[in-house]
């Protein structure tokens, strides 16, 4: 089993709030002339850590399972053969599908030192920072980008291997899934400069959704976490997250439900207790409020809607 790269290496930023959760930033260390570190991590279905960030870029190969990355304001779904990217911007969490295990590599990267880039072209390659944002979507499909994906699976299994030359074998894929990535992404011109927020002034509720959100939870729990009014709460949230705080909670219920549908033969009304319903009728109102269709035809019909 790979070392962690950074649990030894944890800087805290606690919000100064009584009753907070921290938002955490963790300062990855790398080894004297190997710009590339990572793990190998069997992810459950509870969710990693809180909200997080770290010092360098990340990118990460999903082997197998299912589940949901929060980053920052996205709630972002992942099945097997899935690449996320994840700048040093964003705070994100992942956890599984309930009941399940999803296995993970993640890598990471000092970029500067491991491409060298050596001209105007390079340098621009190089630059993830537009990868990031609230109209980014960190989680690609091989469905959509099979060659990003290709090449997050040929990441993963040089750095696990550690064959001869797998660092210049790293540094070469990197190049190529780059510089597709800048591709798929182009710099858009027209782009209007992105809405900044204090994600920080929420954070507690989002830790308490992502990890009891099988569990009732109200608005009135979530305001005292955040040590805020019922009502400040709520207008804070819409302001960070786009959505109303039972809405968010709703969607991550029915995505985790969605990716249950298409992966197993759970029974309905099983999987609507498994998120979070204590009725099938509200699960199936939900669900029809959300996907458009019911549980049982999205199941029936998931080759479909493999975009979740």
């Amino acid at each position: 089993m790979q070392k962690n790269p950074y649990t030894m290496q944890k800087r805290s930023k606690t919000i100064k709030l009584e009753q907070s959760v921290p938002l955490t930033f963790y300062e990855v260390k790398f080894e004297e002339n190997q710009p590339v570190t990572g793990i190998f991590q069997k992810q459950g279905d509870d969710p990693v850590s809180f909200l997080h960030a770290h010092n360098s870029f990340e990118i990460g190969y999903c082997h197998s399972g299912s589940g949901l990355f929060t980053v920052e304001n996205k709630i972002l779904p992942y099945t097997a053969g899935s690449v996320c990217i994840i700048t040093s911007r964003e705070f994100h969490l992942a956890q599984s599908t309930p009941g399940t295990v999803s296995l993970w590599t993640f890598i990471y990267m000092d970029l500067p030192k491991l491409l060298r880039p050596g001209n105007a072209e390079e340098l621009e390659i190089s630059d993830c920072s537009r990868f990031a944002g609230p109209d980014f979507n960190n989680i690609l499909f091989s469905e959509d980008f099979p060659l990003i994906c290709a090449m997050g699976k040929l990441l993963a299994e040089e750095f696990n291997n550690r064959k001869s030359n797998w660092l210049s074998a790293l540094r070469g894929i990197m190049w190529v899934l780059l510089s597709e990535m800048h591709r798929r992404f182009p710099v858009e011109t027209d782009s209007k400069e992105p809405v900044s927020y204090d994600i920080s002034l929420i954070a507690p509720a989002l830790d308490r959704i992502a990890e009891e959100y099988r569990k009732p939870l109200d608005i009135p729990g979530l305001a005292e976490l955040c040590c805020m009014s019922p009502g400040s709460f709520r207008r804070h949230f819409n302001a960070v997250i786009d959505s109303a705080p039972l809405n968010y909670l709703h969607t991550i219920r029915i995505q985790m439900a969605s990716l249950m549908l298409k992966d197993s033969n759970t029974p309905i009304s099983e999987i609507a207790s498994a998120v979070g319903y204590s009725s099938l009728s509200s699960f199936n109102r939900q669900f029809l409020k959300f996907r458009g269709i019911s549980p049982r035809e999205f199941r029936s019909c998931q080759d479909k809607y493999i975009d979740l």
